[in-house]
């Protein structure tokens, strides 16, 4: 079967722009919405206010998320995304 794949980054896309929705049409998922944390706001990272948008993604295809969470990086304009990411193991393949 086809193997897992993860893609992560920075985007400079929310889930409304085209380019981005093209790679969910084509099967992958955004970790933090799979595993149930939801939108992840990643911009600004720095300054008093929260982030307000989501531009930095961790896509998966053909795997299964489990946890995904926003973690604060010193000197960072954006807030990075940790995910749990469950990969299946082929146990034919030698």
């Amino acid at each position: 079967g086809a193997g897992a794949v993860i893609v992560a980054g920075d985007f400079n896309a929310t889930a409304d722009m085209a380019a981005f929705r093209r790679l969910l049409d084509e099967g992958f998922g955004d970790a933090g919405m799979d595993a149930g944390a939801g939108l992840a706001r990643t911009y600004p990272g720095s300054g008093p206010w929260p982030p307000v948008i989501g531009i930095d993604h961790i896509l998966t295809k053909n795997s299964s998320p489990a946890a995904a969470h926003i973690v604060r990086v010193p000197g960072a304009d954006h807030r990075g995304l940790l995910a749990t990411v469950r990969v299946p193991v082929d146990m034919t393949a030698s």
